[in-house]
């Protein structure tokens, strides 16, 4: 546990640089998200099944520490997929509000995983439970 926690925080400054950059870019894309501050980004040792999590209410965005820890593949699916999927679950609910898609992957988030983030807008990612 002691070293999930060392590597815990290790690992967030790190994902919330990578999320800053992303953030911006979004930003540069959607001006009218220059508005909102990049969600602040928590690592959670809890998180076993799901990578990633959206409070967009309170803008934070917690990222499964033991996913990270799993491998190197699992490390830059987590930094190219699963935190720019998170990011646009905040711009979503910024610009537009609550999600018309109960899971949070209405018309709106779709578009901005498509169109901004040139990203496949899957609702799940393809890691194992760690």
């Amino acid at each position: 546990m002691a070293t999930l926690k060392a590597y815990a925080a290790k690992a967030q400054p790190v994902m919330q640089s990578t999320a800053n950059r992303v953030w911006r870019m979004m930003q540069h894309k959607m001006p009218e998200l220059r508005l909102f501050e990049c969600p602040q980004i928590i690592m959670n040792n809890r998180l076993r099944a799901t990578a990633g999590m959206c409070w967009y209410e309170v803008n934070k965005i917690d990222l499964g520490t033991k996913f990270l820890l799993h491998s190197t593949e699992y490390q830059v699916y987590m930094e190219k997929i699963i935190l720019p999927h998170e990011l646009a679950h905040q711009a979503d609910f910024n610009l537009f509000g609550k999600s018309e898609d109960p899971s949070g992957h209405g018309d709106h988030w779709q578009f901005i995983m498509e169109k901004v983030l040139n990203l496949p807008a899957n609702r799940y990612h393809r890691m194992e439970r760690v």
